[in-house]
């Protein structure tokens, strides 16, 4: 099959054919390859857990496993991180700012005093001639603002969007047709394997190890 030797998802795709065919191995160089190319590729990551996993290779199955996490986890910290970004100031930048300001000359100062008492005696004034000539304004609403809802499913914390798989209260993507997930390893996996022990089998599951059809 042709491949787009800098494309990520191409060689996942690969390794993806050589499980279907059984040939293991040349999998795992297929899904290390993606992994390398585009270090976030969950869907690489994932089909590598699965095929360690498979090959009983538990520690290595588990490293993946950690590193999906991890890539999981960095996604749903990066929005609460800009927004504090935003909301914090440090100490040092407190100081400057007050140093800075501290330096203006007091005429300037005096000056701007000035201007804010004039400008707030006008609003004040122009407040108070609108109650003679209008009437007193209505009273504000007391209603609370309706809070926005959140959209998706519920998954911990976290909202998952619409159509994601919520797990271990991580969100996942839709495997999709070709794929089946295991709710308790939270792997997605080809369809017609089983889950067989803490390995898939494509065929029958024998006493926790895989039996040849």
């Amino acid at each position: 099959m042709a491949i787009d030797e800098g494309d990520s998802n191409d060689w996942k795709r690969r390794g993806d054919e050589y499980v279907k065919a059984e040939k293991y191995e040349e999998a795992i160089q297929c899904y290390q390859h993606a992994t390398q190319l585009d270090p976030g590729n969950t869907w690489a990551w994932n089909n590598l857990g699965f095929v360690y996993s498979k090959l009983g290779r538990k520690d290595e199955a588990r490293t993946v496993k950690e590193k999906i996490d991890e890539i999981n986890g960095l996604e749903k910290r990066e929005t609460a991180e800009i927004l504090e970004s935003w909301q914090n100031v440090t100490e040092p930048d407190k100081k400057a700012f007050s140093e800075e300001t501290g330096k203006k000359p007091m005429s300037i100062w005096f000056i701007a005093i000035l201007v804010t008492v004039v400008i707030i005696g006008i609003v004040i004034l122009s407040a108070v001639i609108a109650v003679f000539v209008f009437g007193m304004p209505p009273p504000a609403s007391t209603d609370k603002p309706v809070e926005p809802t959140p959209t998706g499913v519920k998954c911990g914390e976290w909202y998952c969007q619409d159509g994601d798989i919520c797990c271990n209260e991580k969100c996942y993507a839709d495997p999709g047709p070709d794929y089946q997930f295991d709710y308790q390893t939270c792997f997605i996996y080809p369809k017609g394997a089983v889950l067989c022990g803490e390995r898939y089998c494509y065929g029958e599951c024998c006493n926790g190890a895989c039996c040849e059809p």
